[in-house]
């Protein structure tokens, strides 16, 4: 039995190192088609952001959220009226990633205020994409194993070694989003787009939002965690289509639930400057001029809650 039971542990071991070795190689040489179950962390803003986060102190204003603080918030823009800002998004990021980034760099960031970026759809999305761009992006510390836990598949793992080993060694990264002309990192955690085509609206169903007890429970302890340090924070809303809005059936109830908490709630959308086939390239994501339009309405929204 002895014999047996040690034996099964030296495959397993020679298994996982043939399965180390053979991955990086696999996903570098083979079509699309055949690397579904891997997530290239490259992908996402946080695998850019990542060292000048560890850089960064003091800023004026933390933006923290989804894909809209990444794409929606030019800290150009704010810059030029006088206020530092960066932005810790990601992809699909639910509020259980937000409560870590969060307890990892507040108290670094040391933000003035706090604007929370609240997207109705991540209140009902488990958010196993964004735990895979965090976990491959930044160092794994014991803050992000219950993110492990809840979102471990083939397809965490697949993506967590691969990324790992791209960090050693450069052959195996991913430079997509380098070779992608409409759109560029220019810094403080923002993704500038440039040329993507214009929004051309197509039929959506009637739907209603999700929200899920665990994600509303993680949205108020994120509440709690900023008030505790004594920051001040404020909810915002980012524009999206008056199409897509007008799809949403419960689009109230999402407003109730946010007039339900003790700090100050920004709707911006619909916005009535903003028209879906010129300042969208998505349902849900502004162009270039769509976001200089809004961050002068956001810049000067936010300005009066800056102490």
């Amino acid at each position: 039995m002895k014999d047996f039971v040690v034996k099964v542990v030296c495959f397993g071991l020679c298994f996982f190192l043939v399965y180390v070795l053979v991955l990086p190689i696999w996903v570098k040489l083979m079509p699309k088609p055949f690397k579904k179950n891997i997530q290239f962390v490259e992908s996402d803003i946080l695998f850019y952001s990542a060292k000048e986060l560890q850089e960064t102190k003091d800023v004026d204003i933390l933006f923290i959220g989804s894909s809209h603080v990444y794409r929606g918030v030019d800290p150009i823009l704010f810059k030029s009226a006088n206020m530092e800002v960066f932005g810790l998004g990601s992809s699909g990021q639910t509020h259980e990633q937000t409560e870590v980034l969060l307890k990892r760099y507040l108290n670094q960031l040391n933000p003035r205020l706090v604007a929370y970026e609240v997207y109705p759809l991540l209140f009902g999305y488990d958010g196993t994409g964004s735990s895979i761009s965090l976990l491959g992006s930044l160092d794994i510390q014991e803050d992000f194993y219950p993110l492990v836990e809840k979102h471990f598949s083939f397809k965490m793992l697949n993506s967590l070694i691969y990324a790992k080993i791209s960090d050693h060694v450069p052959f195996f990264r991913n430079n997509e989003l380098f070779a992608t002309k409409s759109e560029s990192y220019i810094g403080s955690g923002f993704l500038e787009e440039k040329s993507k085509p214009a929004y051309k609206p197509q039929p959506i169903q009637a739907f209603n939002w999700s929200f899920y007890d665990y994600q509303i429970d993680a949205f108020k302890r994120n509440l709690e965690l900023i008030q505790d340090q004594g920051i001040p924070v404020i909810l915002y809303k980012a524009p999206i289509t008056k199409h897509y809005e007008a799809s949403a059936l419960n689009e109230l109830t999402f407003d109730s639930l946010m007039q339900t908490t003790d700090v100050p709630y920004l709707n911006f959308s619909p916005s009535e400057l903003l028209i879906d086939t010129i300042h969208f390239y998505d349902k849900d994501h502004m162009n270039f001029e769509g976001v200089q339009i809004f961050n002068r309405e956001l810049i000067d929204s936010l300005s009066q809650y800056l102490n």
